[in-house]
C-alpha cells in the first residue's frame, strides 16, 4: 500500500485515495487466456461509494462513477469482487476517475486492515511512508 502511495505521489498524474464499495459487472473482467499471452487491458464502468482521504482522515460522502482498467500481463489477469470494501488510488483526469487493476493488485486493496488504513493515512499526512516488506 505504501509502495502504491509512493508511485501515485511520484506520478505526474493526480490521484485520489478512497475507501469504499466497488459496484461493477464482474463478467466484464478479462479472463486468463493461455492462447493469447500478450499484455492487454479491458475497461469497464464501475461505481465507488465510500470515503475519500483528506487532511482530516477519511471523510464520508465520496460517490463517483469510475472506469476500471483491468490489465493482463501474459496469462495473468487482474481480478476484483464487487461489494467488497476496497482501498483504491484513483487517477483523476479532467472529467473522470480511473482505477488501474493489475494481476498483482495495482492500485486496489480489498478488505484493508486498520493497520493498512493507518499506514496510508500516515503517508498522506507526510509522517512516514515506508513500504512493509
Amino acid at each position: 500500500m505504501a509502495r502504491s502511495f509512493q508511485q501515485a505521489q511520484e506520478s505526474p498524474d493526480t490521484y485520489v485515495v478512497a475507501l469504499g464499495l466497488l459496484d461493477f459487472d464482474p463478467a466484464r473482467l478479462p479472463v486468463q487466456d493461455l492462447q493469447d499471452q500478450t499484455d492487454r487491458s479491458t475497461t469497464l464502468p464501475a461505481r465507488l461509494t465510500g470515503q475519500a482521504l483528506t487532511s482530516k482522515g477519511f471523510i464520508p460522502g465520496f460517490a463517483r462513477e469510475i472506469t476500471i482498467n483491468a490489465r493482463c500481463f501474459g496469462p495473468w489477469c487482474a481480478s476484483a469482487k464487487p461489494g467488497t470494501e476496497t482501498l483504491v488510488f484513483l487517477k483523476r483526469t479532467e472529467d473522470a476517475y480511473e482505477l488501474e487493476l493489475t494481476p498483482c493488485g495495482g492500485f486496489a486493496f480489498p478488505a484493508p486492515s486498520d493497520e493498512d488504513l493507518a499506514r496510508v493515512d500516515s503517508c498522506f499526512a507526510g509522517k512516514g511512508c515506508a513500504p512493509a516488506d
